[in-house]
């Protein structure tokens, strides 16, 4: 790749960040079958103005939201992670973190609404949580090598 972009004619590399696991990945119950193609849908996030805010945060994230997440038929997983490093020729400001959330559907915008409906069943500060931890989201099919014979 060219010293100054870090690109090839088939590849933009735009930013090279690297995160670091916050908290357990939490998991749908064991035997719950997946319905559809696996789907991830990756939200990046500031949260919190100090440190009493990010407690009362992550409790939100790790008590009330994975666990309506995971209470899908659809979700198969939730996990979140903290920037650690960002790497690039120019500065670049990013949010701290980063959720990821293994979906099911038959297409990627199934497998958006699969995440929505849990947000559209909070109110108050829940829902306040929600479009912090919705940041500035994306929605990536995962797509599994093929295995040789």
């Amino acid at each position: 790749m060219e010293k100054a972009h870090h690109s090839t004619d088939l590849l933009k590399v735009t930013e090279r960040v690297y995160f670091h696991q916050y908290g357990p990945a939490r998991r749908a119950p064991a035997g719950r079958v997946a319905k559809g193609n696996t789907y991830l849908y990756m939200a990046r996030f500031d949260c919190c103005r100090d440190a009493a805010a990010r407690r009362k945060f992550d409790h939100w994230y790790g008590d009330v939201y994975a666990p309506r997440l995971l209470a899908s038929e659809a979700i198969g997983s939730v996990a979140r992670y903290r920037l650690y490093r960002v790497l690039m020729d120019q500065p670049v400001v990013i949010p701290e973190f980063l959720s990821v959330i293994e979906t099911h559907g038959d297409t990627a915008a199934q497998a958006l609404q699969q995440v929505s409906r849990v947000s559209d069943g909070l109110t108050g500060a829940d829902r306040a949580n929600v479009s912090i931890a919705g940041g500035k989201a994306s929605i990536f099919l995962q797509i599994n090598d093929v295995r040789r014979r």
